[in-house]
């Protein structure tokens, strides 16, 4: 039996930012991004969850996890604000 994993699709252009399970928004309408990692409590492992940030002008919020990304959380960070002109 295979677990199943949330699957994040990120693309980004100098227009906007799409998330697959979040819908696509213009640059100006994201206020920040941030990082975020904590311990992950449960298992019998304990390992580091990473998550991006996401605020919206309109006040609105939420998180990505992006622990089994292919990028580090930072540099998925970094990349997107340098697109998105955020930095």
């Amino acid at each position: 039996m295979m677990r199943e994993q949330d699957v994040y699709v990120i693309i980004a252009n100098n227009e906007s930012v799409t998330f697959l399970k979040f819908g696509k928004y213009n640059w100006d309408e994201i206020d920040s991004i941030d990082t975020h990692t904590q311990i992950s409590p449960w298992g019998s492992t304990r390992h580091e969850e990473k998550y991006l940030l996401l605020n919206l002008i309109n006040g609105e919020s939420f998180s990505i996890e992006v622990t089994n990304c292919d990028y580090q959380l930072y540099e998925i960070a970094d990349k997107l604000k340098r697109i998105g002109k955020l930095v």
